[in-house]
């Protein structure tokens, strides 16, 4: 089968307790390394930025050179918005390490993506014949908005699980430059528009009769409400307690500890991975904690260190 080149879009701003999980659910994808990278948006003016030396030895450490060659860092001005943000990205993206590829897919740091997320967009666009002017979003995700992991329609509403081709994206003249919260709403209104084949990528499960009414396997994304947390962008956050909290905590904690980063699944969205995936249930019943003891530098001291070198 011809490869599926993806590109993964991550910004992130002052939590790297979480940027930190969502390159490991990346890293983990089963969908072949060597056919996708990683494009990490940073804030230059956030004491959290990563150092790209620093989380290359990271991935090393803890998986190859070949995933540490996929994963790229972008320095962006804080003065951008989070849409701004993303046309960065893309836009280095398609330059430089990937410009052959074939889809580009949105990555938050502070959701949920099961190991067979990429593989399933993947093979929703490869069943279409490969259309140039494609994009797609799930049918169905998990939500805990009610306290409890549930499935519900996405209907259109989740950007953070949008898959795209780059003449889609070209299409539709990327991401709407705005300060306004909703540009994943303008951007998800475009792409209607456009009446371009639009794919919803959950699957028949295996064994699904054709003639019956169709089955649908589980969702590989988790919309996760109950983070404590906005978007990863300065201008959308600023002012807001728990980043000033949160850049305190962490610059303190270096100061002291001066470790590297470790690449590590944050505790809640790796106990919800295990029960989606490894254990082959719905999940219910009530959500593991989520505390901001999460911070990188502060969890390191219960996770093993890895020295800083240099």
């Amino acid at each position: 089968m011809t490869p599926t080149r993806i590109v993964s879009l991550l910004p992130t701003f002052a939590r790297p307790w979480l940027a930190l999980s969502a390159i490991k659910q990346w890293l983990d994808q089963t969908h072949p390394l060597r056919d996708r990278h990683l494009v990490v948006g940073c804030d230059d003016d956030d004491p959290a930025a990563f150092n790209l030396a620093r989380l290359r030895n990271a991935i090393l450490y803890d998986h190859s050179q070949e995933a540490a060659n996929h994963v790229h860092v972008l320095k962006l001005a804080g003065t951008l918005s989070l849409p701004e943000k993303y046309n960065r990205m893309a836009g280095y993206a398609f330059t430089f390490p990937c410009p052959n590829a074939d889809l580009v897919t949105v990555w938050e740091d502070d959701d949920l993506y099961l190991p067979a997320h990429l593989d399933r967009i993947a093979s929703c666009w490869n069943r279409r014949n490969r259309p140039q002017h494609w994009w797609g979003h799930p049918r169905l995700v998990w939500s805990d908005y009610t306290g409890h992991i549930e499935a519900e329609p996405a209907a259109g509403r989740f950007h953070a699980a949008l898959a795209m081709t780059p003449s889609m994206l070209d299409l539709v003249d990327w991401w709407p430059v705005t300060k306004q919260p909703d540009f994943d709403q303008q951007l998800l209104g475009r792409l209607a528009k456009t009446k371009q084949s639009a794919g919803q990528y959950d699957l028949r499960q295996s064994g699904s009769k054709v003639s019956a009414a169709p089955t649908f396997a589980h969702p590989t994304y988790v919309f996760l409400w109950h983070t404590g947390s906005t978007h990863g962008q300065h201008t959308m956050d600023a002012g807001l307690e728990w980043q000033a909290a949160a850049k305190a905590r962490l610059l303190q904690e270096l100061a002291v500890r001066p470790w590297d980063l470790v690449i590590q699944l944050q505790q809640r969205a790796s106990s919800l991975r295990n029960r989606m995936t490894f254990n082959g249930e719905t999940p219910q019943g009530p959500l593991v904690e989520l505390t901001q003891a999460g911070i990188a530098a502060a969890r390191i001291q219960g996770y093993g260190a890895i020295p800083r070198v240099g």
